[in-house]
């Protein structure tokens, strides 16, 4: 995540043997009950599934890949801690 500073910081990391739509469900779950708001953007794979699981957690947020967001954009200076 971003934070209105300028930061970024993980939001969270989940352990699994399988990506699948459950284990997708409890880490959106999980994340949401640690109190992100307004989440504006999803960034994953090209997971199928992720694209589908996001929505009913965070429906207004745009989704883009790791590589299409790591290619087009610059992390800017205040990013950085």
């Amino acid at each position: 995540g971003v934070g209105k500073d300028g930061h970024r910081e993980v939001i969270g990391v989940v352990e699994g043997m399988r990506e699948d739509s459950a284990g997708r469900e409890r880490s959106f779950h999980g994340m949401i009950e640690r109190g992100p708001r307004g989440v504006r953007l999803v960034v994953g794979d090209r997971c199928a599934g992720l694209v589908a699981d996001h929505e009913p957690h965070a429906p207004r947020a745009a989704f883009d890949t790791a590589t299409g967001v790591t290619a087009t954009r610059s992390p800017s200076p205040a990013a950085n801690p």
